[in-house]
């Protein structure tokens, strides 16, 4: 599986556990982007936008962003129970 994109070496896990991912059927294609004190860090994809595996996922694919947008509420919820609000 050919993964492109950068990825500085000390996160070169989040890389294995990609390729990982997509060999083993997880998804199809994904990508992902870790920021870290305000420099990316990882910026990786790989895999296919279909299933039939015709096309591949590119740097720019747009694609649901519900599981982030769930995590996001329950981080704003946390903050404010932890403010006791």
């Amino acid at each position: 599986m050919n993964i492109a994109g950068r990825c500085e070496p000390q996160f070169s896990g989040v890389k294995a556990a990609l390729k990982t991912n997509l060999e083993s059927g997880a998804d199809i294609g994904a990508s992902v982007s870790v920021t870290y004190q305000d420099e990316t860090v990882v910026d990786l994809y790989g895999g296919h936008l279909d299933e039939a595996r015709s096309q591949a996922w590119q740097h720019d694919t747009i694609l649901n962003v519900y599981f982030t947008t769930k995590t996001m509420s329950f981080l704003c919820m946390l903050i404010l129970a932890d403010r006791g609000e």
